[in-house]
């Protein structure tokens, strides 16, 4: 006969396979909801409103590039993306408080503003700038049938000449050297 297993043990180890098969089922319930949930927020795509694709020239002190890409538009973004030979070169992203470039950590954009622009510019300068809108408040605004333009002169501080007309939108800086002309295809 075989061993004899008491009523006790028998009890003992059906407890411990239940207890065991429990906390499995436990670790299989979290580690899918985990899952999904960094599986939905990881690959959630943001709301694009509008998007373009055009040349792109940014050209400061700090950082040069001018190749294709795409700026998106979303409710509460804005996306820059250059590409040189169909491989990314940059992606700028802003948002309300911040702005992040790909070989960059996250930025005010008053701090971006200083180190990549000026540290004189309205905090919101390139988000307007990429979108074709009014800068400055307003300041030298002239409407012109295809657009607008604006002449901003302070003999010491600044030079800058920003149209937007048809699909051209052309920022210049002379004094801080400064370029970015976005030419939408």
């Amino acid at each position: 006969m075989g061993p004899h297993i008491s009523e006790r043990n028998y009890n003992h180890i059906v407890l411990k396979y239940i207890l065991k098969r429990e906390f499995i089922l436990r670790f299989i319930v979290i580690f899918v909801m985990t899952y999904l949930i960094f599986f939905l927020s990881g690959c959630a795509t943001r709301d694009i409103t509008k998007q373009d694709s055009a040349f792109i020239v940014l050209k400061t002190p700090a950082m040069k590039y001018a190749d294709m890409g795409f700026i998106a538009k979303g409710d509460d973004f804005v996306s820059l993306q250059i590409y040189s030979n169909a491989q990314p070169l940059v992606k700028i992203e802003i948002t309300n408080n911040k702005i992040c470039m790909s070989k960059f950590k996250c930025l005010s954009k008053q701090n971006f503003n200083s180190r990549f622009l000026d540290a004189s510019y309205p905090d919101d300068i390139l988000e307007k700038i990429l979108l074709g809108e009014v800068i400055w408040d307003g300041i030298g605004f002239q409407k012109k049938p295809q657009g607008f333009v604006q002449n901003i002169h302070n003999a010491t501080q600044s030079q800058i000449f920003y149209s937007v007309l048809g699909n051209q939108i052309d920022f210049s800086d002379t004094i801080r050297n400064i370029t970015i002309k976005v030419t939408k295809k």
